[in-house]
C-alpha cells in the first residue's frame, strides 16, 4: 500500500500537533526505538495523550480512500530508527524507514490479523473510534494432526478520540479496525523496530531472507534458470549442473560438516527424492536439446505447486466439510489469488510460447516443471515437519510457503543446512551420472553417439526415487502418479535395443546377454522398431520441421526454407527432418569468415586442381567447367528446378573417387569450438531474422570467367601410403592416433556377439576406431589418386573417409543412372539361387610390390574362399529352449553358399597384375543382370563408394554391403532395415549367409529385409530425392558464405 509523501513538515509551526511531532523527536532522539534503553516510553505516552486533537492542524496529512481499508499518510521521516506508522503486515513494518504517519480508516474497514515482528508501536486516535481485536496463537499441534485450529479472539478494545494504546508481540495477534460504518476514522502512529543488538544492515537483510526464503526459493530458482539458460552451454549443461551443485554441497558440508546431522531415515529419504527430483527436471530439459522453446513451460511453476498443495491438502480433509480447509487455500480463495495466478501464467504462457514447439519437447517441459514442483514441495517438507507428523497432511508446508517463516533456532537452522547439503550432493551425483551417459566430453563431436543416454539415465534415477519410498503418504502418492505418467511419456517407444554384456575382452565386441534368439534377429527386431519411430516421429507441417530443426540444430533454418520444405513435400520426401549429415560437414565452416571460404574456393577452381566448377549468378548456372560432360549435366540438372531460388555462389565439386580435404585435429576442434560458443550462437540469438539471403558480395566476379590462380595448396601423392595423413584428424586419445604401431582396433564400438556382428555401421566406417585398415584397405595402402589440402576447403565430394572435411553431396552418377536396375530381368525370391554373389574388378588401391594382399576387395575375395576353418552359431538348446553357441567347422563344408570371384585384375604394375590373375581364381566378365539370379548380393567399396549399391538395393535380392566410405544417405538408409552391415575382419560373413539362408527365422526375415530395401529404394532413393536433398545442402551452404549470415534464415510461418 502506498504511503502519501507529506506536505514539508516545519517544526516551527505554531500548532500543537507539529509540536507534538518535534517533541516525539526530542524524546526518541537518537535511540534505537521506543523499547530502547535510552527512551522512557512512559514519558512518550505521556506527551501523546496530552495533546488534544485538532483536525485543522492535521488534515492536511490525512489522505482517505474509501476503496482502501486504509490509507497511510508520511508526516515525518524521524530518525530512521523509529516512525509514526500504521499497524499492518509485519512485512511492510520491518521495511519502513524512521517516519512519523498519519492513517484514515475507511468505514467499516479493518487490517488484516497480523502480529509486529519485534516491533513496538504508540497509536494515538485523532478521530472517530478505533477497535483493537486480540487472538490466541494457533494450536501448532492440532494443525500436525490436520485438525483446522484457526485463531480465537481473546479480548475487544474500543479506543475513542484522544486514547493512546500500547502493541507489541507482548498481546499476540491483533486487528485493528473502524468500527463506524458511515465515519471515517484517524489515527497517529508512533512504531519502533527493536535494534537493540545493533544488528548491522547486511544482518538485518540476512534475517529477513531467512524469514522468507520459502516464498523466495521459487523466485530465485527462476532467476538462476533464467541465468543458466542463458549462459549454460547446451551440450555440457548435466555436467555444470553437476559441478554447481556438488559446489553447494561442498560449501554446506564445510559449515555442518560432511556426514554430521541426526536427521531421521525419512527426512533423509525426502530430501534425496527432493534432489533427485530436481535432477530429474534438468534431465528432460537437457534431453529436448531445445532451451527456447521450454521457457513456456518454466511459466507454469507456480500453478503446478499451487495445484500439488490443493490436491494433497483436499485429500487430506476429505473428512471435514469445506470450512475446515487449511486458512492457507481459504485465503487464496478469498483474496483472489487463484485468479491473479490464472491471469499472469496465461500472460506468461503467451510471452513466452514459441511458435514451433515438438510435442515431445512440450512434454519433457511439462515434466521438468513437475519434477521441479514436486522437488520444492518434498524439500520443504523435509525442511518442516518432524518424524512424528510423517503420516499427517503437509498443512504446514502449504502454510509456510505463502507465509513469512518465524526466525530459526541455531539447531532448525543448521538443520535447514544439512538438508540443503544432501540435496544438493543428490542433484550433483544424479547429474553427473546423467552427464556421463548422455554428453560427449571429446573435443569435437564427429563420433557416434547413442541416443538413449538421457532415456537410460532418467530410468536408473526413477528407479532410485521408487527404492527410496516403499510407503507413501497423500503428498508421496501424488509425486508418485506424477513419476509414474512422466515414466510412460518418456519410456514409451523412445528407443528398442537388444541385451549386452560387457566384451569379454578389452575393446572386443559386446557380448551377447540373451542366448535364446540369434544375434541377427535381435539386431533386426532392434533396428525396425528404431526405423518405425523415425519415420513417425517426422514433422507434418512446417512449424513442426521448423521447431525440429531449431531443436537439433541450435539454429533458425536457412532463408527460403519455406520454399525447400513445399519442394520436399511435394516431391514426396520420406524423412523431412533427417539432414544431420548437412549439418555436422558445414559446421565448422561457421569458425571460417565467409570471405575467406568465398576466396579458398577462388583459389582451388583456378588452378589445374582436378575440380568441376559451377557458378551461379542471378538464378541460373552460367558456367560449367574442368568436369566430364556427364558429370557437369548431372549435376546441373541436380539443380535445375530449385537454382533460382539459390544466391550466387562458386561451387567446386571434386573429379576424383578420393576425397580430398583433410585437416589435423586441435585444427578442426578449434573450429568446431568456435562455431558452437560463438558463431552458431549469435545467430540463434536473432529472433526475427531475414529470409533472403545478401546481394553478390564485391569480392565476386561476374561468373563469365574463372580468374586463374598461379599457385595451390593441394599436394598429390598417388600410389603412396595415405594412412598417416588420413587419420590427422583423428582425436588423439582414438586407437588410430596411437604411437604403438600394433595398436587394436575398438572392435566394441560397433561389434556384437561371438562373431561380431556389426550393429552400429557409423562406428564401423569411422577409421579413428580402427588402426587396422592401415594393412587391410586399399585407400590406405595406395589410392589410385590423393590430391588433398590440409586447410578448410569446400570441396564438394561425392564420397568420403570419415575423417576428411569434403562436403558430400548425391552422386550425379546415381542421378544420370550409370547403372541401371530393369525390373522386367529381375526374378522374384523363390525363383533365385541359395547364394551370396559378387563379380568385381580389384579397385581399391594401385597394386605395386604386393601390394594387393593389404588391399580390402583382395582379401574379402580371398577369406571367402580359404581353404580353413571359419565359426558359425548353432542352437544347442534342449526341451524347447533356445541357446546359440558359436561352433568352428570347416570353410569348405558351405562352398556352396558362396559365388565370390574377381571378373576383371587391374590397377597394378605388371607383375602384380600377373601374380593376382595367378592367385584368384578370375572369372569371365558378366552382365549386370547376372547378379539378380541369387538371394544375396555383396557390395564393397572400390577406389571410394559403389555405383551399384543402389540399383542391388532395387532388386527383389538381399544386399550385404561392406563399406568404409560415407555417402548423402547416412542418414536415409538403415542397416538392418534396408541392407545387412557386414566387418572387413569377416568372422561374421559366413554365418550371416548361413542364417538368412537355412535356419526358419532367417528365412522368413530375408526376403521381408530385401522387399523393404526395395520399397525404400523406390522412396527415398529416386532422383527426386536426389535434388530435394542437394537443394537443402545448397541453401545452407549459401547462408555460410553469406557476410551476413548471423542476422539471415527463415523466422517460421
Amino acid at each position: 500500500m502506498a504511503i502519501h509523501e507529506p506536505t514539508q513538515f516545519t517544526p516551527e509551526a505554531s500548532d500543537l500537533f507539529h509540536g507534538l511531532v518535534q517533541d516525539i523527536k526530542d524524546i526518541l532522539g537518537p535511540s534505537s526505538g521506543i523499547n530502547s534503553a535510552d527512551v522512557d516510553d512512559k514519558e512518550l505516552r505521556s506527551v501523546m495523550e496530552e495533546y488534544l486533537s485538532n483536525e485543522n492542524e492535521w488534515q492536511k496529512y490525512a489522505h482517505a480512500d474509501a476503496s482502501r481499508p486504509y490509507t497511510r499518510n508520511l508526516v515525518d521521516k524521524g530518525n530512521g530508527k523509529s516512525n509514526l506508522v500504521r499497524h499492518s503486515k509485519p512485512e511492510y513494518e520491518t521495511l519502513l524507514t524512521t517516519s512519523k504517519l498519519i492513517l484514515v480508516w475507511s468505514p467499516g474497514k479493518a487490517s488484516p490479523v497480523h502480529d509486529h515482528s519485534g516491533a513496538h508501536c504508540l497509536m494515538k486516535v485523532l478521530k472517530g473510534s478505533l477497535k483493537e481485536t486480540l487472538y490466541a496463537w494457533p494450536d501448532q499441534s492440532l494443525i500436525k494432526q490436520g485438525i483446522s485450529a484457526p485463531p480465537a479472539v481473546m479480548k475487544e478494545t474500543i479506543y475513542n478520540a484522544n486514547e493512546v494504546a500500547y502493541m507489541s508481540d507482548t498481546v499476540g495477534l491483533h486487528r485493528i479496525s473502524n468500527p463506524n460504518p458511515n465515519e471515517f476514522a484517524v489515527s497517529l502512529h508512533c512504531n519502533g523496530q527493536v535494534l537493540s543488538s545493533m544488528r548491522p544492515s547486511l544482518q538485518q537483510a540476512q534475517q529477513n531472507v531467512l524469514r522468507f526464503w520459502p516464498a523466495l526459493f521459487p523466485l530465485l530458482l527462476v532467476v538462476t534458470s533464467a541465468l543458466s539458460t542463458v549462459t549454460i552451454p547446451a551440450r555440457h549443461s548435466l555436467f555444470v549442473n553437476a559441478v554447481a551443485w556438488l559446489a553447494v554441497a561442498l560449501y554446506y558440508g564445510v559449515k555442518v560438516g560432511i556426514r554430521s546431522g541426526k536427521r531421521s531415515p525419512y527426512k533423509r529419504r525426502l530430501t534425496w527424492s527432493s534432489g533427485i527430483l530436481y535432477a530429474l527436471a534438468q534431465i528432460c530439459e537437457r534431453a529436448s536439446s531445445d532451451r527456447d522453446s521450454l521457457w513456456w513451460s518454466q511459466s507454469l511453476l507456480p500453478v503446478a505447486i499451487y495445484l500439488l498443495i490443493r490436491t494433497a491438502s483436499d485429500e487430506s480433509h476429505t473428512s471435514n466439510p469445506p470450512s475446515d480447509q487449511p486458512s492457507t487455500l481459504k485465503r487464496i480463495r478469498a483474496t483472489g489469488t487463484i485468479r491473479l495466478l490464472t491471469i499472469t501464467t496465461g500472460s506468461s504462457v503467451v510471452a513466452l510460447a514459441c511458435a514451433f514447439v515438438r510435442f515431445y519437447i512440450g512434454v519433457l517441459g511439462i515434466c521438468s516443471v513437475l519434477f521441479t514442483a514436486g522437488a520444492l514441495l518434498l524439500l520443504e517438507y523435509s525442511l518442516h515437519h518432524d518424524e512424528e507428523s510423517r503420516h499427517s497432511p503437509p498443512t504446514t508446508p502449504i502454510g509456510l510457503i505463502l507465509k513469512p517463516a518465524p526466525q530459526l533456532p541455531e539447531e532448525a537452522s543448521e538443520e535447514a543446512m544439512i538438508t540443503i547439503r544432501d540435496m544438493a550432493a543428490a542433484v550433483a551425483v544424479v547429474c553427473c551420472i546423467a552427464s556421463m551417459f548422455s554428453e560427449n566430453f571429446k573435443r569435437y563431436e564427429w563420433t557416434y553417439r547413442p541416443q538413449s543416454g538421457p532415456v537410460d539415465s532418467q530410468k536408473a534415477s526413477l528407479k532410485l526415487v521408487m527404492v527410496l519410498y516403499n510407503q507413501w503418504n497423500s503428498t508421496d502418492d501424488l509425486i508418485g502418479i506424477i513419476l509414474s505418467a512422466a515414466k510412460a511419456l518418456l519410456l514409451t517407444a523412445m528407443f528398442v535395443s537388444f541385451p549386452v554384456e560387457s566384451p569379454i575382452e578389452a575393446l572386443g565386441p559386446l557380448a551377447q546377454a540373451d542366448r535364446s534368439s540369434h544375434p541377427i534377429d535381435q539386431l533386426v527386431k532392434s533396428a525396425d522398431a528404431q526405423f518405425s519411430e523415425l519415420l513417425n516421429s517426422q514433422s507434418s507441417t512446417l512449424a513442426e520441421a521448423v521447431a525440429e530443426y531449431r531443436r537439433r540444430y541450435g539454429l533458425p533454418p536457412p532463408p527460403k526454407f519455406d520454399i525447400w520444405y513445399e519442394y520436399a513435400k511435394r516431391k514426396g520426401v520420406q524423412l523431412i527432418d533427417e539432414f544431420d549429415t548437412i549439418h555436422n560437414q558445414l559446421l565448422p565452416f561457421w569458425a571460417v569468415e565467409p570471405s575467406v571460404i568465398r576466396s579458398r574456393v577462388t583459389e582451388a577452381i583456378g588452378y589445374q586442381n582436378m575440380l568441376m566448377a559451377l557458378l551461379v549468378r542471378n538464378g541460373e548456372v552460367i558456367t560449367g567447367e574442368g568436369g566430364e560432360d556427364w558429370q557437369i549435366r548431372a549435376t546441373m540438372g541436380m539443380m535445375n528446378e530449385t537454382v533460382r531460388h539459390l544466391p550466387d555462389m562458386d561451387l567446386p565439386f571434386n573429379v576424383h573417387d578420393e576425397p580430398r580435404v583433410i585437416l589435423p585435429s586441435d585444427h578442426l576442434a578449434h573450429l568446431v569450438n568456435i562455431a558452437k560458443s560463438k558463431r552458431m550462437p549469435a545467430a540463434f540469438a536473432n529472433k526475427h531474422p531475414l529470409n533472403e539471403f545478401s546481394a553478390r558480395p564485391k569480392d565476386m566476379s561476374d561468373g563469365k570467367r574463372i580468374k586463374e590462380v598461379k599457385t595451390t595448396r593441394f599436394n598429390k601423392f598417388a600410389h603412396q601410403h595415405t594412412w598417416s595423413h588420413s587419420r590427422a584428424s583423428c582425436p588423439p586419445d582414438s586407437p588410430a592416433r596411437d604411437f604403438e604401431e600394433n595398436s587394436r582396433d575398438n572392435i566394441t564400438a560397433y561389434a556384437f556377439g561371438d562373431l561380431g556382428f556389426v550393429y552400429n555401421h557409423t562406428a564401423f566406417s569411422d577409421i579413428c576406431n580402427s588402426p587396422s585398415l592401415r594393412e587391410t584397405y586399399g585407400f590406405f595402402d595406395r589410392p589410385n589418386a590423393f590430391n588433398i589440402v590440409q586447410d578448410l576447403f569446400p570441396i564438394f565430394s561425392q564420397s568420403k573417409i570419415s575423417s576428411f572435411q569434403d562436403i558430400i553431396y548425391p552422386s550425379p552418377w546415381y542421378w544420370a543412372g550409370k547403372v541401371d536396375y530393369d525390373s522386367h530381368k529381375d526374378m522374384s525370391w523363390e525363383k533365385k539361387t541359395n547364394q551370396m554373389y559378387w563379380r568385381g574388378s580389384t579397385t581399391g588401391g594401385f597394386s605395386r610390390n604386393g601390394g594387393w594382399r593389404h588391399q580390402h576387395r583382395q582379401r574379402v575375395v580371398r577369406k571367402m574362399s580359404a581353404p580353413d576353418t571359419t565359426r558359425i552359431l548353432e542352437d544347442k538348446g534342449e526341451a524347447g529352449e533356445h541357446k546359440w553357441l558359436s561352433k568352428d567347422v570347416p570353410r569348405k563344408e558351405y562352398a556352396d553358399m558362396v559365388d565370390v570371384q574377381f571378373s576383371h585384375v587391374g590397377q597394378c604394375d605388371p607383375g602384380d597384375c600377373d601374380a593376382q590373375k595367378e592367385f584368384f581364381n578370375v572369372g569371365e566378365r558378366v552382365d549386370q543382370e547376372d547378379a539378380w539370379k541369387y538371394k544375396f548380393l555383396l557390395d564393397m567399396d572400390g577406389n571410394a563408394f559403389s555405383g551399384r549399391f543402389y540399383a542391388f538395393l532395387k532388386s527383389h535380392s538381399l544386399v550385404h554391403k561392406m563399406s568404409i566410405f560415407q555417402e548423402w544417405h547416412m542418414d536415409w538408409l538403415k542397416p538392418w532395415v534396408h541392407y545387412v552391415p557386414i566387418s572387413l575382419k569377416g568372422d561374421e560373413w559366413l554365418e550371416s549367409v548361413r542364417y538368412f539362408a537355412s535356419e526358419p527365422s532367417g528365412k522368413e526375415q530375408a526376403p521381408k529385409l530385401a522387399k523393404q530395401g526395395t520399397e525404400w529404394a523406390k522412396k527415398a532413393l529416386r532422383n527426386e530425392d536426389f535434388e530435394v536433398w542437394f537443394f537443402r545442402l545448397l541453401l545452407e551452404y549459401g547462408r555460410i558464405i553469406d557476410d551476413n549470415r548471423e542476422v539471415i534464415g527463415y523466422p517460421g510461418p
